[in-house]
C-alpha cells in the first residue's frame, strides 16, 4: 500500500480495536493485531522482512468507529468513537471527522468494515460478539458518507 499510495489513512468500522500484541492474541490470529502491526506497536518476534516494513500507519491518521472493546495498546492520538458516540454524533458528522483524520494532508484513506460493528440483533453471526453495536442503516449511512467524501473533488470538504 505504501509504495502505491504513499502515506495513507485508515477509517475502520469495527467492534474491536484489533490492537493486541501479537504475543498476547487470545487465539493466536493476526486478525487480533492488525492495527497494532500497522502502527508498529507489536511484531518484535515477527520475521525480519515484516519488521522492516513497520510502522506503516501514523496513529493520527487512524479513525476507529463503533469500538466496543478498546485495547490499551492504542496510542492516545488514535481517534475512537464507541457505538454510543456513533449514535450521538450522527453518521454525516462522524464521517466528516473520521475522513478528515484519515485523509489529512491529502492522503488517500482506506475504509475497512468488520461486520462485528453491527449489533447482535442486526447480525447474529459474530465470532466474538460484544454488547451494543450499530444497525444496518447506520453502517450504510457511515460507509456512504465516507465514500462520498473520498470521491469528492479535492478541497470540496
Amino acid at each position: 500500500m505504501h509504495e502505491v499510495f504513499g502515506k495513507f489513512g485508515l477509517v475502520c468500522l469495527d467492534a474491536h480495536a484489533d490492537a493486541y500484541p501479537l504475543e498476547d492474541s487470545p487465539d493466536g490470529q493476526i486478525a487480533d493485531s492488525e492495527i497494532a502491526v500497522l502502527l508498529g506497536l507489536t511484531g518484535a518476534n515477527a520475521r525480519a522482512s515484516l519488521r522492516a516494513l513497520l510502522p506503516r500507519l501514523d496513529p493520527r491518521a487512524l479513525a476507529l468507529i463503533g469500538i466496543r472493546a478498546p485495547d490499551s495498546l492504542l496510542p492516545e492520538t488514535v481517534c475512537l468513537w464507541d457505538d454510543t458516540a456513533v449514535r450521538t454524533t450522527g453518521p454525516e458528522a462522524l464521517s466528516d471527522q473520521a475522513v478528515a483524520r484519515g485523509a489529512d494532508d491529502g492522503r488517500s484513506f482506506w475504509l475497512n468494515v468488520d461486520l462485528d460493528v453491527l449489533s447482535a440483533d442486526a447480525f447474529s453471526s459474530h465470532d466474538f460478539p460484544a454488547p451494543g453495536g450499530i444497525d444496518w442503516a447506520t453502517l450504510s449511512a457511515i460507509t456512504s458518507c465516507c465514500l462520498a467524501l473520498q470521491l469528492a473533488p479535492a478541497g470540496a470538504w
